[in-house]
C-alpha cells in the first residue's frame, strides 16, 4: 500500500492510533485555513478520532517522519465506500500528495470489493472539486452546501 515519494517520504501509510491527534490537528488546520475559523460541535468525529473511525481505513502521507496529508475510507453501504477527512498540508499541496492518498484510499477500496467510491466537499471548494473531477469523481447532486461526488467500477 506504501507508494513511495522521494527521499524520507511515504504516502498511503496506514496511520497508527498513536497518530490520530496528529490527523485531526492536519484536518482542523485545513478547515480554519478555507473557512477562517473551526467550530468543533460540526466536526465531532475530530474530537474523537479512534472512536468515531474505529474500523476504518486511515491512511497518511508523510515526509520525514511528519504527516502532511491523510484520507479516510469508511464503508458507507453493501459494495459503498465513502472517503472523508481528505487534506493535504498547506506547504505539501499541489506536490501530488493528494493524489497518492487518494490513489491508495481506491486501491483499499478495490482491495475490500466496493464497487462504487461516494465523497462530498463544500460546494463553493472550487479546488476541492477541481481535484475529485480530475480524479475520476463524477458531481452529483448538491445539498446542504455540499458537493456530492460518485465513482463507479472506476476503481484503479
Amino acid at each position: 500500500m506504501e507508494l513511495l515519494g522521494g527521499s524520507g517520504e511515504a504516502v498511503g501509510v496506514v496511520a497508527d492510533r498513536s497518530e490520530y491527534a496528529a490527523i485531526s490537528a492536519l484536518v482542523i488546520e485545513g478547515l480554519v485555513e478555507r473557512w477562517g475559523w473551526h467550530d468543533s460541535t460540526l466536526n465531532l468525529d475530530l474530537k474523537s478520532f479512534a472512536s468515531f473511525y474505529e474500523g476504518a481505513t486511515v491512511l497518511v502521507a508523510k515526509v520525514e517522519n511528519q504527516i502532511v496529508g491523510c484520507g479516510v475510507l469508511i464503508k458507507e453501504r453493501q459494495n459503498v465506500g465513502r472517503i472523508v477527512r481528505m487534506s493535504v498540508s498547506k506547504l505539501w499541496r499541489r506536490s501530488g500528495i493528494g493524489s497518492q492518498v487518494l490513489a491508495a484510499l481506491l486501491q483499499k477500496a478495490k482491495a475490500l470489493g466496493f464497487s462504487q467510491i461516494v465523497l462530498e466537499t463544500s460546494a463553493d471548494w472550487e479546488s476541492a472539486i477541481r481535484f475529485y473531477v480530475s480524479n475520476g469523481f463524477t458531481p452529483t447532486t448538491v445539498g446542504d452546501g455540499d458537493q456530492h461526488f460518485v465513482l463507479i467500477a472506476g476503481i484503479r
